[in-house]
């Protein structure tokens, strides 16, 4: 296959040795032989090259090249006759030589009959009425030369040679033709046809009524010739389908261009009757039958035509009407694509591979990185610094190595800075030809964070129930531990060994009951007095002790609200929780430092409780702790409540402080929250709901060691026996009478025949009844019992959520001898509230649980 470049090289090649022979030999039989081989090669080379731009056209291309292959064809026969007959045999088949020359641009002429729709593989009666055209043109020119050659010379100068008059016809033709072309290529097509028809008319006339016809071959005239070869061949060379990527208007729905294009059928009855001219002085019928033959079937040819315009028009509005449904069903599809694409609930964005340019973000990650749409779009993910240092480089380095990413961790950052967690699904799509990358976005921030406190709360759980577990029968021996060791310690004199050793004994057992409590503190599990306080109270309350606790380097600012709401607390546990709170902050603040405590009436909104579930909208009271000391880590501040956890030296902490901070306040209904950054101090700020009333005063009566004294009859259950055997002895020794039993169905016959008790004394947990539902069945024997429960673990038997219900006396264990005399002789001295029942309905399920614990 030649190249464009080839085949110039090969035809300028040619062109100069026409030229050397031209200049070397001269007009001479050699010269006119090497002229007309030239011209001959030049022929052969512009037919191959004419094939090839043949194929490498489309549709109206490809057949407007075929049509010039066909003529060169007959060109070349034409010009190796000449050649031959001026060479060898003078005059030799010269009309057949004038028959081809002037037949050779015929299929030329087809051309202006095709259609920018025109298929190469189409063949239809259009097809064979226009190539029958061309025969019954060929005929006439065949009868002209073989019937009337004696006429030829009789020409009259105005008409001129017949194919000379119809060189001028037709390329006039291809110029008109051009300009109702539609895409650019064709109009190229036939604008460069009709120049070189005309050049070669003009040519033709030179030769005829110029100096050319008197100049003998292988003059410089012949180069004429040799040039006008070189126009279809350059173009056929540098030919290519322009507008062949590009998509126009199919030439069927452009009617009037088509019709306008039928009627250069009529130029074939022109051009037969330029042949007929001639053959009408002899032949009058035959140049008649010639003319009125090509007329009716250039009529034929309209007919067909109209027909196939009448079927093109119904067929494009049936077009049309289906173009029209399916542009409709395809913006409807649109439609719903952008509406899907916009209403997705995850972020989906897509940008292009190189340089990240956004091209297109839905609405849920617009909301998700907090920027105005209009400010994604367009910029950059570095420019707007999305995904941080390295990070976009790092996905798209796993896209290449896997080809898709699915689930995939990450982080971004928002408009406002701050950093989300992620997890995207990737992949690269084509978009205009571009390489870009669609990427669906979950925002798991939330999510993850509320996994983090979901797997501390467990953890949290976990501790409660053990606590809670353990502290039954672990309170049962701290109780006996530290009821024997004080009685021993009151009964021996200071000087006595025993005495010191007792004292150190209920120390320990101090220590561990407190150890236990901030247990059953953090799991929520202690028993609160609750009452309606002023915060306010507290704080001036315990405002010395703290000036004693914390130290002279630091300065203590307390900023209390006026007109502070109430809150239902127990007193003594708040206490606990702001002891807490300001020794913590002491330590933090080892150089000295402030120290502010404030109150603050609060409104937590909608929003608030939004971001953390575990709050609810409502009024609060909020007491917050602030220091300004060393502060805390993100990872100090996740673990700051867990039990155990401590950042101080070994031995100069339990870690349990906190924790029992954040038990009393969850049991008390709150929420806590802590700020903190490193080198900026620490705020805890806790709030308690709200609540109708007053501020109740403490109705509690002080007792002394004189009135613990007493002489009522108490029934007593406790199934665990050194308990029961130390618990009666206390009893006894301040004066009462103590009936004691070890099993809840022994009762039924203690009361059958016992006098009736002024006290019931039992344990919450017991086997296979509870104390609750032992009341109730003392109360119906003796109405007027009055009832003391006692317990290290209560699972909600005289509780509700750790609150102790309205009316009822309760003892936590582990106790002292005077404590358990101290609330015997409260109980019998409170008044009797009429119609009071001493029993309250629990859930039986605390039987079971204590099969458990046991």
């Amino acid at each position: 296959m030649l190249s464009p470049r080839a085949t110039i090289a090969s035809a300028s090649l040619l062109v100069l040795a026409h030229v050397a022979v031209v200049a070397a030999i001269g007009p001479s039989r050699l010269g006119a032989l090497l002229s007309d081989l030239i011209q001959l090669g030049l022929g052969v080379l512009a037919f191959l090259v004419i094939l090839q731009a043949s194929r490498r056209s489309d549709k109206l291309g490809r057949q407007f090249w075929k049509l010039v292959s066909v003529s060169y064809v007959i060109w070349i026969v034409a010009q190796a006759t000449a050649t031959y007959g001026d060479s060898f045999k003078p005059g030799y088949a010269a009309w057949f030589v004038n028959f081809l020359f002037s037949s050779y641009y015929i299929p030329i002429g087809l051309a202006l009959l095709l259609t920018e729709d025109s298929d190469a593989e189409e063949v239809d009666w259009l097809r064979a009425i226009d190539v029958s055209q061309a025969l019954l043109f060929w005929i006439a020119a065949y009868s002209y030369f073989f019937h009337v050659p004696s006429h030829v010379g009789e020409i009259s100068p105005p008409l001129g040679n017949p194919y000379f008059l119809c060189y001028g016809v037709i390329s006039c033709a291809f110029f008109l033709r051009s300009s109702i072309s539609g895409p650019r290529s064709s109009r190229t097509l036939f604008r460069r046809a009709g120049l070189f028809l005309l050049v070669n008319a003009g040519a033709d006339a030179l030769y005829e009524y110029g100096p050319g016809k008197n100049l003998p071959g292988g003059a410089w005239f012949d180069l004429v010739w040799s040039l006008l070869l070189l126009m279809p061949l350059l173009t056929a060379a540098t030919w290519t389908e322009v507008d062949i990527s590009k998509p126009f208007e199919p030439f069927a729905t452009n009617v009037n261009r088509r019709m306008k294009i039928q009627l250069f059928s009529f130029l074939y009855p022109v051009l037969t009757l330029c042949m007929a001219v001639p053959i009408v002085q002899g032949h009058v019928a035959l140049a008649s039958a010639f003319v009125l033959t090509s007329l009716g079937v250039s009529g034929l040819r309209l007919l067909i035509t109209q027909h196939r315009l009448m079927a093109t028009e119904e067929a494009l509005r049936q077009d049309m009407t289906s173009r029209q449904l399916a542009e409709e069903a395809h913006r409807q599809i649109a439609d719903r694509f952008a509406k899907a694409f916009r209403s997705n609930p995850e972020g989906i964005l897509i940008s292009t591979r190189d340089g990240g340019r956004i091209l297109e973000a839905n609405d849920a990650y617009v909301r998700m990185m907090g920027y105005a749409r209009s400010e994604l779009i367009g910029n950059t993910e570095e420019e707007l610094n999305l995904w941080g240092s390295g990070g976009r480089e790092q996905v798209i380095a796993k896209l290449q190595e896997q080809g898709v990413i699915r689930d995939y961790d990450t982080k971004f950052r928002s408009k406002g800075g701050r950093i989300k967690e992620a997890q995207i699904s990737l992949e690269q799509i084509q978009v205009e030809e571009e390489a870009c990358l669609l990427v669906s976005i979950r925002d798991v921030t939330e999510s993850r964070h509320m996994g983090r406190q979901l797997l501390a709360a467990q953890k949290m759980e976990a501790v409660g129930r053990l606590a809670g577990g353990v502290a039954h029968d672990f309170n049962n021996l701290l109780t006996i531990i530290s009821g024997y060791s004080t009685m021993q310690f009151d009964r021996t004199a200071p000087s006595d060994p025993v005495h010191y050793e007792a004292e150190q004994i209920k120390a320990a057992a101090d220590r561990a009951a407190s150890l236990t409590g901030q247990l059953l503190a953090f799991s929520r599990q202690q028993v609160l007095q609750s009452r309606r306080m002023n915060l306010n109270d507290i704080v001036h309350n315990i405002d010395k002790m703290l000036c004693r606790l914390i130290g002279e380097d630091i300065e203590i600012l307390t900023v209390l609200a006026p007109n502070l709401g109430v809150v239902k607390v127990d007193p003594g546990q708040v206490d606990q929780v702001l002891m807490n709170l300001v020794v913590n902050a002491r330590d933090a603040m080892p150089k000295g430092g402030k120290l502010t405590i404030q109150t603050e009436n609060i409104e937590l909104d909608e929003s608030y409780a939004e971001q953390r579930e575990y709050v609810k909208v409502g009024h609060y009271v909020m007491l917050a702790v602030s220091d300004s000391g060393t502060g805390m880590t993100p990872e100090t501040q996740a673990r700051l409540f867990e039990p155990f956890f401590t950042t101080k030296e070994p031995g100069k902490g339990t870690g349990l402080g906190l924790s029992m901070v954040y038990g009393i306040v969850k049991q008390s209904g709150g929420s806590i929250e802590v700020y903190s950054e490193p080198k900026h101090g620490t705020t805890i700020k806790i709030y308690l709901p709200r609540v109708d009333g007053v501020v109740e005063e403490d109705t509690l009566t002080a007792v002394n060691t004189g009135r613990m004294q007493g002489s009522e009859r108490i029934l007593l259950i406790e199934d665990d026996v050194p308990l029961r055997l130390m618990v009666v002895e206390i009893l006894t020794s301040h004066g009462y009478s103590v009936q004691a039993v070890e099993k809840p169905e022994e009762v039924d016959l203690l009361t059958q025949h016992t006098a009736e008790c002024d006290l019931l004394l039992t344990d919450v947990i017991m086997p296979k009844m509870n104390g609750p539902e032992l009341a109730k069945r003392v109360g119906k024997r003796w109405p007027r019992i009055k009832v003391l429960y006692m317990s290290g673990y209560t699972m909600d038997a005289i509780v509700h959520h750790g609150v102790l219900d309205e009316g009822l006396f309760f003892l936590q264990k582990p106790f002292t001898p005077n404590a358990l005399a101290a609330k015997v002789r409260e109980v019998l001295d409170a008044p009797t509230r009429k119609g009071s029942d001493p029993v309250v309905l629990v859930p039986k399920q605390a039987n079971a649980e204590y099969a458990k614990l046991k």
